[in-house]
């Protein structure tokens, strides 16, 4: 009968899936909160913007048209002091 010299497996062989899954788990908690923060801070910049139109401040004079893609226009009137 022939023997077999095996190679006994190392028990320090690192399996970085946890460490991989740690990770990624960190990162998709960053963008959900980025996410958040960009929102809130477009609710912000809407709420100020109504809040100028409902003053006077600010005039629309142009809607967003997905056709041209240049963005709203609006007339800002500042009061003198």
């Amino acid at each position: 009968m022939k023997t077999q010299n095996l190679i006994p497996m190392s028990p320090n062989i690192d399996n970085h899936q946890d460490r991989l899954a740690e990770i990624f788990r960190q990162m998709d908690n960053q963008i959900i909160q980025e996410s958040k923060v960009a929102f809130l801070k477009i609710q912000s910049w809407q709420f100020a913007l109504r809040n100028l139109e409902a003053r006077g401040f600010v005039v629309r004079l142009r809607d967003y048209d997905p056709a041209d893609r240049l963005g709203i226009q609006f007339r800002l009137t500042i009061p003198s002091a």
